[in-house]
């Protein structure tokens, strides 16, 4: 009986220590996991930043780029300011005379 016992206590004994060290395993795991979740987490702040500031970059080009003059738009503007300069200039030689 006593031997039975001590067989009983023997068996529980390794189930315990097996039972601790599966538990010690997990929190362990577990800690890694939310130490990964913390890092994961740093990385979509700053992604969300990077990709807010790639947003208000694409803004920008966008209103540059409606801004912009076309080719045809340029040439008019030098062909009325040519022609502008021709003006003042002959008004500045009737003037001379």
């Amino acid at each position: 009986m006593a031997g039975e016992l001590q067989a009983q206590i023997e068996r529980l004994k390794h189930k315990t220590q097996l039972l601790f060290d599966r538990y010690s395993l997990i929190v362990a795991r577990k800690n890694e996991a939310d130490a990964e979740i913390v890092e994961l987490e740093a990385t979509i702040e700053s992604q969300k930043k990077e990709i807010a500031e790639l947003k208000r970059q694409i803004e920008y080009m966008k209103f540059a780029t409606a801004v912009a003059p076309t080719r045809e738009a340029v040439e008019h503007s030098r062909a009325v300011l040519s022609k502008l300069v021709r003006e003042i200039t002959k008004c500045i030689n009737d003037l001379n005379q």
